[in-house]
């Protein structure tokens, strides 16, 4: 079996780096193959299951900029 795409999911830490070591590793034994990096940010509503009384945007704001600049 050879891989010609590989998608890798990052959680934007400091040892994300580990992640995307391994995964160029991989796409080098696999014929240089393609790999995609996605990190996903949850709303804060679905993470709480709206449980919580309060407006969550500004937090959410915060949290939507720093993954657009990480």
């Amino acid at each position: 079996m050879s891989y010609h795409h590989i998608l890798v999911a990052v959680d934007l830490t400091k040892d994300s780096h580990k992640i995307l070591e391994r995964a160029v590793a991989i796409a080098e034994r696999n014929d240089q193959a393609k790999i995609s990096i996605m990190h996903t940010l949850e709303p804060l509503g679905f993470a709480y299951g709206g449980d919580i009384p309060m407006d969550l945007t500004s937090i959410q704001d915060q949290l939507d900029e720093h993954a657009k600049n990480a």
